[in-house]
C-alpha cells in the first residue's frame, strides 16, 4: 500500500498524491512562493514562473515600470558550508541563466529596454529559520555569455 498525502479543497474528493511530492519540487516550489511573496510585498509583479527554454530554466521573472528582474531560487534544508546554496551558482549556471534571460528577453520585446537585474535567492527551508539571502548575478554580459556548445 502506497503512502501519500491527501491535497484538495473543501468540497470535492482530493487526489491522493504520492509522499514523494513533498521533497525536492515540493520544496523547492515552496522556496519560489516563500520568494514570490517577499518581493511581491515590495511592489514586484510576476511576469513569468519556471519558464523553460533549450538553455534552462528561470525560476522567477518580475517586473516594475522599466525594471526587470530575473531570480534563481534555491532551497536549501542545511546551512552548511556551501553558504546555503552559493556553491550551485557557478560560472556554468550563470551562464545558462544568462542565456535563458537572452532567450526571454528575444520572446517578450516590450522588455527589452527594462534594466535587467539578476539575483539569486537562498532560502532556508523548514524548520531552519533565516532569512533569505539575496546574492547579485549581473556580473554578465551578452558578450560574456559564451560561445553556444549545447546541441
Amino acid at each position: 500500500m502506497a503512502i501519500g498525502i491527501v491535497v484538495g479543497t473543501l468540497g470535492s474528493d482530493p487526489p491522493v498524491l504520492p509522499l514523494s511530492i513533498h521533497t525536492t519540487a515540493f520544496q523547492g516550489r515552496w522556496a519560489e512562493q516563500r520568494v514570490l511573496r517577499l518581493l511581491q510585498q515590495r511592489g514586484w509583479r510576476l511576469v513569468a514562473r519556471n519558464w523553460h527554454c533549450r538553455w534552462g530554466e528561470l525560476d522567477l521573472v518580475l517586473c516594475k515600470p522599466e525594471r526587470l528582474l530575473v531570480v534563481e531560487v534555491k532551497g536549501r534544508s542545511a546551512w552548511g558550508p556551501d553558504g546555503g546554496g552559493v556553491a550551485a551558482l557557478r560560472a556554468g549556471k550563470r551562464r545558462r541563466i544568462a542565456r535563458s534571460c537572452l532567450c526571454w528577453l528575444a520572446e517578450h520585446p516590450q522588455h527589452q529596454l527594462d534594466a535587467l537585474e539578476l539575483v539569486a535567492a537562498l532560502v532556508a527551508l523548514p524548520p531552519l529559520r533565516r532569512p533569505v539571502r539575496w546574492i547579485r548575478l549581473n556580473d554578465w554580459t551578452p558578450e560574456a555569455v559564451g560561445p553556444d556548445r549545447r546541441r
